[in-house]
């Protein structure tokens, strides 16, 4: 039987243990804490583009990104999804709304159903709708 006296040390040696071995990485590895995703938002014609990093991780989504760097509103369409604001930007259907385009491409999907890659640079910019009738 354990000691009780004995359990903080067994408790520390063990959780040096989990340390040691659970930080190595081997020569080629990458750890995925080091991925990242680049995003950028653009508010307007006159405006700075704001820059962001995100740490990747398996499952990572344009709109999970996306929060990360900024509030977002979403404003759900039956199945979909639809980013309806950020920050203080809201689309104006016929007027002004947020587009989104991965590594230079417009985005196929909507964001929260599209999945992003380690090293992925995201755009999104706030200009004049192109899709709607006003």
């Amino acid at each position: 039987m354990l000691n009780p006296g004995k359990l903080p040390l067994l408790l520390f040696v063990v959780i040096i243990f989990m340390a040691r071995c659970g930080g190595q990485i081997s020569e080629g590895e990458s750890h995925s804490a080091d991925r990242y995703v680049e995003v950028y938002l653009h508010y307007g014609s006159d405006a700075d583009e704001v820059f962001s990093k995100v740490h990747w991780y398996e499952g990572l989504t344009a709109m999970a990104a996306l929060q990360y760097c900024a509030a977002v509103s979403t404003r759900p369409v039956g199945e979909y999804v639809f980013v309806s604001a950020i920050d203080t930007f809201h689309n104006q259907r016929g007027g002004m709304v947020w587009y989104y385009t991965v590594n230079g491409d417009p985005a196929t999907k909507l964001a929260i159903s599209n999945s992003l890659n380690a090293g992925d640079v995201v755009r999104w910019r706030y200009c004049d709708d192109v899709c709607s009738t006003k």
